[in-house]
């Protein structure tokens, strides 16, 4: 469930820059409303997300956009998304963009049809999207209050001493639920046999996000979710595929891994892009010399300062 959960964060990303970038002034005025196909025209009529687009996001923004994104329930709910236009003038263009806007709904709402909860934040407020069925907990749902309800229960019968919060937190980082929310979770539990006490973290800004992770075990496993840690996670790999210059022969291998469009730019594929945070969060083997399959870890850890124990060398004031 959670390698799931990732490809669909992915997708949810791709939906959004899609949204934003629609060209909805090349919807014929006049269009054909029988022959116009919503799908056909969006996937031409907008821009596949490359990692420059990425790291030209501004977080606060991409954080509105995608509550909006996550929580629509009608497709007037996603106009917000696209460029504004006055449409009273050609009302067949406004249904035909309408369309569009519905086939992306229905693309958001089939993440939780197949088992994967949604969750998000409206009025600053914790919401769940989900289907009849939950993946990560293998949960069928009958109650509004259903996942609450199981989740609450577990952590009783289970006996784990930990805080409630912290057993509903692991769940949501490891289990595979795609959380979107404005902040970061990092787990270092494999599974809550143990005392999850400590082992569960939240962070709401880049820089408390980075120093926790830099002080995380070399090569062991850990789990992030929400969007500041996808965010993170995709910036960090951004600067690794920039370094790795063919012409420098310095960590080519990268290159192979991630398809590039026309103009050189790195386009962002779900699936290389998920092989590679497997490894960063240690759920491949690594000796740390590993070059093909990406390293451990989000970022390269900054080089120890030696000065002062190198001869002839002063110590950094």
């Amino acid at each position: 469930a959670k390698h799931q959960g990732e490809h669909h964060t992915l997708a949810l990303l791709i939906l959004l820059h899609r949204l934003r970038t629609l060209d909805v002034d090349a919807i014929d005025p006049y269009a054909d409303l029988q022959r116009f196909d919503p799908e056909a025209f969006f996937v031409e009529h907008s821009r596949a997300l490359l990692f420059e687009d990425v790291a030209a996001w501004e977080f606060d923004a991409l954080a509105s956009d995608m509550q909006i994104l996550a929580g629509a329930q009608t497709p007037d709910d996603l106009m917000a998304l696209t460029s504004p236009r006055q449409h009273d003038l050609f009302p067949r263009r406004r249904q035909a963009l309408n369309r569009v806007l519905e086939r992306v709904l229905r693309a958001v709402w089939q993440i939780p049809s197949l088992g994967l909860p949604v969750v998000f934040e409206q009025d600053g407020v914790a919401m769940l999207r989900t289907g009849y069925y939950v993946a990560p907990i293998d949960l069928l749902v009958t109650e509004r209050d259903s996942v609450s309800v199981w989740l609450r229960k577990s952590h009783a019968e289970g006996g784990n001493p930990c805080s409630f919060e912290d057993y509903r937190d692991y769940h949501l980082t490891v289990g595979g639920f795609v959380d979107v929310r404005p902040h970061a979770m990092v787990c270092s539990a494999r599974n809550d046999e143990h005392d999850l006490t400590g082992l569960v973290a939240r962070f709401t800004s880049e820089a408390e996000l980075r120093e926790h992770l830099f002080g995380l075990e070399p090569y062991s496993f850990f789990a992030t979710t929400g969007l500041l840690a996808v965010w993170f996670r995709l910036r960090a790999l951004y600067g690794l595929l920039r370094e790795s210059m063919i012409e420098l022969g310095s960590l080519h291998e990268f290159r192979w891994h991630m398809p590039r469009d026309a103009g050189g730019h790195v386009l962002v594929v779900p699936g290389v892009v998920e092989s590679l945070r497997m490894v960063s969060e240690g759920l491949e083997k690594t000796t740390g010399t590993e070059r093909l399959s990406g390293v451990w870890g989000y970022e390269r850890r900054p080089a120890p300062d030696r000065r002062g124990t190198i001869p002839g060398l002063p110590a950094a004031e």
